[in-house]
């Protein structure tokens, strides 16, 4: 069993996942989440904490930062809203 304990003193009784020791899958997965965030702030602390931030630095500390990934199919490109396929407005002609 998971031996992850709730703030209010409940524990967690789903199996533990194969790949951790202590933890069911979703804490396991939380637990390296956060220390991964632990040592990305560790990383960039150490490069911007200099009284002088060169160009260098900040390529450096922005190439540790870990590539987004795309959750979300991109949308389609709508391509038949270009101004030659647009139909002509139909106004009433005004008459004074």
């Amino acid at each position: 069993m998971c031996r992850f304990t709730f703030a209010d003193g409940r524990k967690c009784f789903t199996p533990r996942t194969p790949n951790h020791p202590h933890f069911c899958y979703f804490h396991a997965r939380r637990e390296s989440r956060s220390t991964g965030t632990d040592k990305l702030a560790k990383d960039l602390s150490f490069f911007l904490s200099g009284e002088y931030l060169s160009a260098n630095d900040l390529s450096a500390a922005l190439g540790h930062l870990p590539q987004p990934t795309n959750t979300r199919p991109p949308r389609p490109v709508l391509n038949d809203a270009t101004p030659t396929t647009l139909p002509e407005p139909r106004c009433a002609p005004v008459h004074r």
